[in-house]
């Protein structure tokens, strides 16, 4: 994995084997800025565009996407091909969940593409990642009674045999 980019990330936990008690390989809570921490210390953030802090749900949250800009992360270490989790709080500013757009909340690039998105269509939130046997598996749930202003948390999870989304 080379780069992550972060469309609205509030924090990321990827748990590298199923028996053993995860712990997060990273988290930003955008409390002190944009940088996150890893198990082996700061992980710094770089910019494209203008993201902009603003409240949360709990203290600070990033407000991104394409009026205002993303996050980009170096993912080495951070998202493990074999099994992870991706959860988040987020919040839809402008946008309802049955908008004709996508809306990228996760995208890791490298080894393998993993997404967390709003799909263009039919109100899904989907996680599409890589398996052995296939370039993408997809999982999805509903969010087409999302409205603008209301938070909802959402987990995508994977291994080698199964993909799951939650909210």
């Amino acid at each position: 994995m080379r780069s992550l980019i972060a469309a609205a990330i509030l924090s990321l936990v990827v748990a590298g084997g199923a028996l053993a008690a995860p712990k997060p390989t990273f988290v930003a809570e955008f409390e002190e800025g944009f940088d996150g921490a890893g198990q082996a210390g700061p992980v710094k953030a770089t910019l494209e565009g203008k993201p902009e802090l603003v409240e949360g749900r709990f203290g600070k949250a990033l407000k991104s996407g394409p009026g205002t800009g993303t996050l980009r992360f170096d993912a080495k270490g951070i998202v493990l091909p074999e099994a992870g989790t991706v959860e988040m709080w987020v919040c839809p500013v402008d946008w309802d969940g049955l908008e004709e757009k996508f809306h990228a909340f996760f995208d890791a690039r490298g080894e393998g593409a993993f997404y967390l998105y709003k799909y263009y269509q039919g109100g899904l939130l989907m996680l599409s990642t890589p398996n052995g046997t296939s370039p993408l598996c997809s999982a999805s749930a509903a969010i087409g009674s999302w409205k603008p202003g209301e938070w909802h948390h959402i987990a995508g999870t994977w291994s080698a045999t199964r993909q799951c989304v939650y909210v």
